[in-house]
């Protein structure tokens, strides 16, 4: 009973779910948010950092729950003005006076009614129902005499707003649980005047779906007099039964919404003994039910609710002749007796009657949607006019005799069979309306969304800690199997000190320690979101076995680097330009130097690409390239390096003149090497293979290095040269003591003018061979010759192509030309030669 009250209080308006989402929002933040980032972040650890958080919800929450307050307060007031605005003068007989009191009257009864205490729950959280039939059918009656409470009594008297003298358009009854909307009978019958009519119908319904969309209605019910349903001829009844059927249809249509629909017979103490049969009825048995509720259907396939009707009313007349015997035991007047046991037969009498009214209103058609027909009930809302005797009445319609009066009710105002009709049935039911198609099918994905969400946060809520352990066992498990494994592969590798660069039994282990759980150096220390709640274990088996491998590429992986380096110096004593760079890599590796990282990765992938080529050795070198960055990237251990070799290098690069050392390093540099060469057969153009060839033998497409080329110099070369004294002060201790000593003022001032000396004296001595060894192709023929002289001497020639290309090269500066309009005709006329 607990629960269901904490739940009922939680899910009965938006607000109070708001508050329940705000509330399990906080706890989550307070007591889940702590786990969530990495090990160097964590936003959520501190006590003020979640407090702001959850001020941050709260705020949010507020915000949006006054926002619908305003906006429903908005939306309210606007439908008051338009409803409103509907009433119209009706006639001649109201004047524009009772108009705008009448309209003043309405507002006056929306401002009171979002004051009172149920008002709170704003009008359109309230069941609405609106009730249709005839003019005359007892409809307002039967709201008035309905027991219902109106909070509007006090102030403005019990009676509707709406029209004046009598229901005009609609009359809007404001209760507890409920608004009633009495509507008019001629929108029902629309016989006065058919298309004024039609369009006060429709009007009403296009106002209940602009400020009700999603249920526009909670349900319809049908008054239908019983005294003019059984005065009525065929034609007329099938009339009215029709008109009833258009306005379902209309509001089934209009509306979008399928809504339960409650047939009432009012009127029914003019049925002929009704008064005498429940006269001696109390209050409280008065405001029972008397009728059936059908049950729910589904579908056309199944019977119409309508075929019920025969076997409900026959127990309806079951139970009327069983207390008919106690009524008439009970009644000493000889007369009230008779009218007493006449009563059910006279009930039964209407059988007919009801049944085909019914049948017309509801029967199915392949065209039209069934109508949800939830019951039929008999009430009478006050005892005024002249009871029918259904038996004489068809007896005098067959012999056509008149008809003798029973007599006329006693005006008691007493109401039968209706407040719980109201508060127990139809209220009750108000959840039995379909939403609009659109807007349910909105609605429907919402609440799906958040029925999902609410499965899917208690399944993890629920699993939890769970999860959690089961998947921490795991990855205590897999840790050890890692372990395990490398103890195994590392036991077949030679112990300290390392003789050997055999890399690749090397690089097994060390795979085995990178891709060990939850280390760091695999490139993605964040752990499963399952993994952290709690009972995280990674950290710890992280930390190890990041320790761990750092210790293996120490000990493993960076001896066998230096000894390689020593492999390729003692290699390379014979060339000065590979050994300076071997050095200073091996004086990196060694901690001897300030580290270059890149420069250690570009001196090592090359030799990794010649030591290990193939594209079956990729993955190999793709993994060496991957431990040598966890190396760098660490802090590394010291180790001895081989003092003689150094010593003995460092003496043999001294001995080479200092510019041709800064020159070869710029020009075998890879911002140099990385340069496109300058060819004859992209300078000379697409004939240039048909009357040129080289007269070494070479190619024509063997060219120029790029970095001896206008962009070469320009944007490579010049910026090396010229920032040649900073490069040998941040090298000189590749070097040693030798080093230093070539930093004097007098070398530097000297150096950078010697390495462009260099420069210029192979860029002249590429291009001098260039031309040199240029010459004609070897004649064929005569129309050979005829056929080399064209192309030679035509406007897109060759050799005047190449001499362009070759002088445009050459500019290296504005001021400086190596090669000028003599130098290209002095190289035509050896070419010609």
């Amino acid at each position: 009973m607990f629960a269901r009250r904490i739940l009922r209080f939680f899910f009965k308006s938006i607000y109070s779910i708001l508050l329940l989402v705000a509330i399990t929002l906080s706890v989550a933040v307070w007591f889940l948010a702590p786990f969530i980032g990495s090990d160097n972040w964590r936003p959520f650890d501190s006590i003020m950092s979640r407090s702001i958080f959850i001020g941050g919800i709260w705020f949010f929450f507020i915000g949006l729950m006054l926002f619908i307050f305003l906006r429903r307060r908005r939306k309210e007031k606007a439908m008051t003005e338009e409803i409103a605005e509907t009433v119209d003068d009706g006639g001649d007989d109201v004047t524009s006076a009772e108009l705008g009191e009448l309209r003043d009257k309405l507002k006056t009864a929306m401002a009171e009614l979002r004051k009172s205490k149920n008002g709170r729950k704003h009008l359109n959280e309230l069941p609405w129902y609106v009730m249709i039939g005839p003019p005359g059918a007892g409809k307002t009656t039967a709201i008035v005499n309905s027991g219902l409470k109106f909070p509007l009594a006090e102030s403005m008297g019990k009676t509707a707003i709406g029209g004046v003298g009598g229901t005009r358009n609609c009359d809007w009854w404001f209760t507890n649980d409920a608004v009633l909307i009495d509507t008019a009978g001629r929108y029902t019958t629309q016989e006065s005047d058919a298309d004024t009519d039609n369009a006060g119908w429709l009007g009403f319904l296009g106002l209940l779906k602009k400020y009700r969309k999603r249920q526009p209605i909670n349900g319809a019910m049908i008054a239908i007099s019983l005294s003019d349903l059984l005065m009525q001829d065929e034609v007329t009844q099938a009339s009215h039964a029709l008109a009833v059927r258009r306005r379902l249809n209309e509001l089934r249509e209009k509306l979008g919404v399928r809504f339960p629909v409650y047939v009432l017979f009012t009127k029914a103490d003019l049925i002929a003994g009704f008064s005498e049969f429940y006269d001696n009825l109390g209050k409280e048995d008065r405001e029972q039910v008397w009728g059936f509720t059908l049950p729910l259907d589904t579908s056309k396939g199944e019977a119409s609710p309508v075929a019920a009707f025969d076997s409900e009313f026959a127990l309806l007349l079951g139970q009327l002749n069983a207390q008919s015997l106690e009524r008439m035991q009970s009644e000493s007047d000889p007369q009230r007796r008779s009218m007493i046991a006449g009563f059910p037969s006279q009930v039964a009498a209407m059988r007919s009657v009801a049944r085909n009214f019914l049948a017309e209103v509801f029967q199915d058609n392949r065209y039209e949607q069934r109508h949800m027909l939830r019951g039929i009930y008999f009430t009478s809302g006050t005892q005024e006019g002249t009871p029918i005797d259904r038996l004489m009445l068809g007896m005098a319609r067959t012999f056509g005799i008149g008809r003798q009066a029973i007599g006329t009710g006693q005006g008691q105002g007493r109401s039968y069979f209706l407040t719980r009709l109201f508060e127990g049935v139809i209220f009750p039911e108000a959840g039995l309306v379909s939403a609009d198609d659109k807007v349910e099918r909105r609605y429907r994905w919402t609440k799906r969304a958040a029925i999902a969400a609410t499965v899917v946060v208690a399944l993890v809520t629920g699993t939890l800690f769970t999860r959690s352990y089961l998947g921490n066992q795991d990855l205590i498990a897999q840790a050890g199997t890692y372990v395990d494994s490398y103890q195994q592969l590392s036991s077949t590798l030679p112990g300290s000190p390392v003789g050997d660069t055999d890399l690749p039994p090397v690089i097994d282990a060390l795979n085995v320690l990178r891709d060990m759980p939850t280390n760091p150096a695999a490139g993605d220390p964040d752990p499963e979101r399952r993994l952290t709640y709690g009972l995280y274990q990674g950290e710890v088996i992280g930390t190890q076995a990041a320790q761990t491998y750092r210790a293996a590429l120490n000990q493993r992986l960076l001896p066998r680097l230096l000894l390689r380096l020593e492999e390729q110096i003692t290699g390379n004593v014979n060339n000065p330009d590979l050994l300076y760079e071997a050095l200073k890599i091996y004086l990196m590796l060694g901690l001897e130097g300030p580290m270059n990282a890149e420069l250690v990765r570009e001196w090592m992938n090359i030799d990794w690409s010649i030591t290990y080529a193939g594209p079956g050795r990729e993955a190999l070198r793709n993994d060496l390239a991957f431990h040598l960055d966890a190396l760098l990237s660490q802090p590394m251990a010291k180790i001895a390096l081989n003092g003689p070799l150094v010593e003995q290098v460092q003496g043999i690069l001294s001995e080479m003149p200092l510019a041709q050392r800064v020159y070869n390093g710029i020009i075998n540099s890879p911002s140099a090497t990385s340069l496109p060469k300058w060819r004859i057969t992209e300078a000379g153009g697409p004939a240039v293979t048909r009357v040129l060839v080289r007269s070494s033998g070479k190619p024509l497409n063997d060219g120029v290095e790029g970095i001896f080329t206008y962009a070469g110099f320009n944007d490579v070369f010049l910026g090396e040269a010229l920032g040649v004294a900073k490069r040998i002060q941040n090298e000189s201790w590749v070097l040693g003591p030798r080093g230093i000593a070539e930093q004097s003022d007098a070398a530097l001032t000297a150096l950078s003018r010697d390495v462009l000396d260099l420069y210029y004296n192979d860029f002249i001595a590429r291009y001098d061979a260039i031309l040199g060894d240029i010459d004609i192709i070897p004649i064929e023929s005569l129309s050979h010759a005829v056929e080399v002289t064209n192309v030679l001497s035509g406007p897109t020639s060759p050799i005047v192509n190449i001499l362009t290309e070759i002088a445009a090269e050459t500019r290296l500066t504005e001021d400086r030309s190596l090669i000028g309009n003599e130098a290209v005709n002095e190289g035509i006329g050896r070419v010609a030669q």
